[in-house]
């Protein structure tokens, strides 16, 4: 028997990852599994989650090891988290299939080499069918298809909840490389057990491929998500999209299901998918008036976003102003105290200096 807290590193498989625009499925792991629970109530202190803790029942995953740009896979032999009666509902089990790489896993395993800290089992577009289910788990049975993104877990007392936006909770759980509030490690879809609260487990439709479902739950819903929110769904609009990538072709995808129109003439709407740092202005000016822009990946510096030359200069938009030398400002100070300025004093210290 295996010791419990202790993984067994078998020899490590290495694949190569694919860049940012690459579409290869190379590295795709098949034959995860999952485990769902549900919480007694609202606000319940959550001592389980996807960590594998303290169990006999051993079950293999991969853990990304290694540089960058590199997929090092070495398959561990780690527990699942047990179900605790006192605190949450017994599990419901799920063996999940293909979930990919992405490149943000890539940049995972390259800090955590950087760093000298210990890699985690990841993945957070895992796809699969229902194998056990607990007797409280109320939304699944034996058989169902389902999915499992990005988040696990919340606090589940705060409004957010309440209205479908656990992202917003100030305190969430992520699928993987996070930790519970026992401290445990959250591990993800490159294995063969997790474990997620059912809240956060989607049922997925029959006439949907587990493999062509699973980068739904993440890609899909990063683009859906805001196509929807800000109005973008209707039939007939002009959407637009930058970058042609794993967001972005999903992005046509939808626009074209909700009824979008060609990009020709201004847009109703942009979905920049773009993950490197580029200029917004030229996009914007692709706007209609009250038209938006939506970023939806993370580049590596912050955008900038030139204000002025949006609004004042386009509109003529500046203050009322009097010109002052250096030599006046004595007088100017006296006129402010009474009031007697609209609606700014301008210092010209260049000519001042001339003179």
């Amino acid at each position: 028997m295996v010791p419990r807290n202790r993984h067994l590193v078998l020899p490590s498989r290495v694949f190569q990852a694919p860049s940012r625009h690459s579409i290869s499925t190379r590295s795709r792991i098949c034959c995860t599994a999952i485990t769902i629970y549900k919480k007694e109530k609202k606000g319940e202190l959550a001592c389980l989650g996807t960590s594998q803790v303290l169990t006999d029942r051993l079950c293999p995953g991969w853990v990304g090891i290694g540089q960058a740009w590199f997929w090092a896979i070495a398959p561990h032999l780690t527990s699942p988290r047990s179900p605790d009666p006192r605190d949450i509902s017994p599990v419901s089990c799920v063996s999940l299939r293909p979930s990919g790489p992405v490149f943000e896993s890539n940049q995972y395993i390259y800090q955590n080499a950087q760093n000298k800290t210990p890699s985690v089992v990841q993945r957070h577009e895992v796809a699969g069918v229902v194998t056990e289910v607990g007797s409280k788990v109320e939304k699944f049975k034996v058989g169902d298809k389902v999915g499992v993104g990005c988040l696990v877990d919340s606090c589940c007392t705060y409004q957010n909840y309440d209205d479908n936006l656990e992202n917003y909770c100030p305190q969430y759980t992520l699928t993987y490389g996070a930790k519970y509030r026992d401290g445990t490690i959250t591990y993800g879809g490159y294995s063969n057990s997790m474990v997620a609260d059912e809240h956060f487990v989607i049922r997925i439709p029959d006439s949907l491929a587990l493999d062509a479902t699973a980068p739904l739950i993440c890609v899909g819903i990063t683009v859906y998500s805001p196509l929807r929110y800000y109005g973008l769904d209707k039939p007939d609009l002009h959407v637009g999209v930058v970058g042609l990538g794993g967001l972005g072709h999903m992005a046509v995808k939808f626009a074209k299901a909700f009824g979008a129109k060609g990009t020709m003439g201004a847009l109703d709407g942009i979905i920049d998918t773009v993950s490197a740092v580029h200029p917004l202005l030229p996009l914007i000016g692709l706007l209609k008036s009250h038209g938006k822009i939506v970023m939806v990946d993370a580049p590596e510096r912050p955008l900038e976003l030139p204000v002025f030359p949006l609004l004042a200069a386009k509109h003529n938009v500046k203050p009322d102003i009097e010109v002052i030398p250096m030599d006046y400002v004595n007088t100017a100070m006296e006129r402010l105290l009474k009031e007697d300025v609209k609606y700014r004093f301008v210092i010209d210290i260049g000519n001042t200096l001339k003179v």
